[in-house]
């Protein structure tokens, strides 16, 4: 037996006998946690892993100066992401749960913080089975997940022609819309009933937020055809901005006031005006993210947005909140100058960031061309002996 495996076997056996003990005991508040990213092993992919081969990497950071540690475990999951059916020993290899323990100390100024990196799967956890994953990480004083990331694990199996069509003036509201088209054919030694396959579409990696096709066609032998109907196409004029925060000591172009005396520094970032802005062309995988040297720090950036569509509640969502409307980032309405702000713990990088309505995330789309949109065919196989969504294919696209 490896030490790290005793080590988590005499913690699991220490904590039965304390935590009794520790019911009577305060619990500790979560760490915070900021510039979670999940991608493929090579730091720049979507987290997609085949089943058979590969890597993601998880690397995030905690605002406390001394290393700890951090439990991690995996989650099965059906195709809507609800959590399947099957036991961890059924999908799991190795543990059921690891450690976060490679943590590598700040070296900017206050606030300190300790960034955190783990590779999946490794010598101790990986999976046996395909499907969709989440990834959390459990703070081992509070026993709150303080993250919860979503991956994919693909089988590979079957061919997948995957396309996108652009239309133009295809409904009210949407200049442009993308209309997704997939072929699959299975391999022939593979036998499963047609019925018993699903297409899933995901728009920029919201893989959660995957739409099923409505339409199958079995016109041709050995091929199953999937499309979403025009009227569910996604919005290709989806704004998607970016925000370069190069150095937080620094006034930079985009800054209308800072305080570089505050820890961290405060910055009031430009105003946006919705439809007036300049959406980012650049491709998906070209995101570069937060920096991830020792020195890198961390700002208090003020995003201030003028719209005169405003629907409450309205949120700032993006790359440093894994584009979830989360209460802290919800914008408030200044009647001094008539913006909706909020504030965000940002580090220093390149961030993408839009604007919500509650959930519509398509709220304040622009009537012209948007961003760069990238898509992703889903293929899944309900196996009815196990009981489980198999992934078999995965395909993607960009359009612009």
């Amino acid at each position: 037996m490896s030490s790290k495996a005793a080590f988590l076997i005499s913690l699991s056996v220490m904590y039965g006998c304390v935590g009794a003990s520790r019911m009577n005991r305060p619990v500790p508040p979560p760490p915070v946690v900021s510039s979670v990213a999940l991608t493929a092993g090579n730091g720049t992919g979507a987290p997609i892993l085949p089943l058979n081969g590969g890597s993601v990497m998880l690397r995030f950071d905690v605002f406390q100066a001394d290393v700890s540690y951090y439990r991690v475990q995996v989650r099965h999951m059906d195709r809507t992401w609800r959590q399947s059916q099957l036991l961890p020993g059924v999908y799991m290899r190795g543990l059921h749960e690891d450690m976060v323990t490679e943590g590598a100390p700040s070296t900017s100024q206050e606030p300190l913080y300790t960034s955190y990196t783990y590779r999946f799967p490794n010598d101790q956890m990986g999976v046996t089975k395909s499907g969709n994953y989440l990834m959390e990480v459990i703070d081992p004083q509070s026993g709150a997940v303080i993250i919860s990331q979503p991956f994919l694990v693909t089988e590979g199996k079957g061919e997948v022609d995957f396309s996108v069509v652009e239309l133009f003036h295809n409904r009210a509201g949407v200049r442009i819309s993308h209309q997704p088209f997939l072929d699959f054919m299975p391999p022939k030694d593979f036998v499963m009933p047609q019925l018993d396959v699903h297409v899933a579409f995901a728009q920029n990696r919201w893989w959660t937020d995957a739409v099923p096709s409505q339409l199958m066609d079995q016109s041709e032998d050995g091929v199953l055809r999937y499309y979403l109907t025009r009227d569910k196409a996604f919005s290709g004029s989806l704004d998607v901005y970016s925000y370069g925060l190069t150095d937080v000591g620094r006034l930079d172009q985009g800054v209308q006031a800072a305080d570089l005396g505050a820890r961290p520094p405060s910055i009031l970032k430009d105003p946006e005006t919705d439809g007036l802005t300049r959406p980012i062309q650049t491709p998906w995988p070209n995101v570069t993210g937060a920096r991830r040297t020792p020195d890198a720090r961390y700002g208090q950036v003020t995003f201030q947005f003028e719209t005169t569509r405003a629907r409450e509640p309205m949120y700032l969502v993006g790359t440093f909140n894994d584009w979830k409307p989360r209460d802290e980032h919800r914008l408030v309405f200044d009647p001094s100058d008539n913006y909706w702000k909020t504030t965000v713990l940002l580090k220093e990088g390149t961030h993408r960031f839009m604007y919500m309505s509650g959930n519509d995330r398509y709220a304040f789309t622009s009537v012209m061309a948007g961003s760069a949109q990238e898509y992703h065919a889903l293929v899944y196989f309900h196996d009815p002996q196990n009981q489980y969504d198999r992934l078999l294919g995965v395909s993607s696209v960009q359009m612009r």
